[in-house]
């Protein structure tokens, strides 16, 4: 092997070596910016599930205060606010009020990745003396699945406050929601 050639070997190599790098470079950039989008998106998901959430928790508020309103208690079941996609607006008697559509008219509610839950709550008395009434009520969603850790439980009651915790079931002492 002559000096030449030598030395036109050693640059093929250099040139290759720097072709390497450049490439492990550029994957190791990509893998990073692909692992920071999909954490991301995943964080945007949850947002979205935790957001329509609460939506719901207040759209079951504001029809069981309603209710409170009509007949002077809450409901022992979610099942006599339905009714609401029949299209009359007026109230019927406390046995199907119309409040919510069917869908949610129910004690739990399954819910792009939450389980949303009533708890009628306290003594009350009874309406037209066949519908029984109480006092207060509790919803809490709770995430569906395993991984819990970094998403939000939360947490409603009669006062319509929606409370959230990060990781563990929400409850009255919890942080409001303000969102």
């Amino acid at each position: 092997m002559t000096a030449l050639d030598y030395e036109v070997l050693l640059g093929r190599v250099r040139r290759t070596g720097i072709l390497v790098v450049a490439v492990l470079v550029l994957v190791a950039a990509l893998l990073w910016l692909g692992t920071q989008g999909t954490r991301r998106l995943v964080e945007r998901r949850v947002a979205g599930r935790e957001s329509k959430t609460v939506k719901t928790l207040r759209v079951l508020g504001a029809a069981l205060e309603a209710y409170q309103q009509k007949y002077g208690g809450y409901p022992d079941t979610l099942g006599r606010l339905r009714g609401k996609e029949d299209g009359e607006a007026s109230y019927l008697p406390p046995e199907r009020a119309r409040l919510l559509e069917t869908k949610l008219a129910r004690d739990r509610i399954e819910l792009e990745g939450y389980v949303i839950t009533y708890a009628p709550r306290g003594a009350g008395q009874t309406w037209a003396a066949s519908v029984p009434l109480v006092s207060g009520y509790v919803l809490q969603a709770q995430p569906k699945g395993e991984a819990t850790s970094g998403v939000s439980f939360f947490y409603a009651d009669q006062t319509r406050t929606v409370r959230a915790k990060r990781g563990s079931p929400a409850g009255s002492q919890d942080t409001p929601v303000t969102y």
